[in-house]
């Protein structure tokens, strides 16, 4: 095995050496939100059900024509609500 020095290789090489990539300041850690919370995801309110595979949550929610559905969403998609509901 031959040890790379990871300061002499291109800007690919943080896949390969042991040196964790530096995080962006300005960007927020993202946390799973409790579950029974509310949350606006697209035009709905949502109420979010649990951890689902793969960075995803399982939402509930009510749509125009009053059927409610759970769907698996992305966990970075669903934002938290507003001081205000509607």
């Amino acid at each position: 095995m031959v040890a790379v020095n990871c300061a002499t290789l291109d800007n690919r090489s943080s896949l390969y050496c042991n040196t964790p990539m530096p995080r962006s300041a300005d960007r927020p850690i993202k946390r799973k939100p409790p579950r029974g919370t509310l949350a606006r995801y697209r035009d709905r309110i949502v109420e979010v059900l649990g951890e689902a595979r793969g960075q995803r949550v399982m939402i509930r929610s009510v749509h125009v024509d009053g059927t409610e559905r759970r769907t698996a969403v992305k966990l970075v998609n669903p934002l938290p609500s507003d001081s205000q509901l509607f």
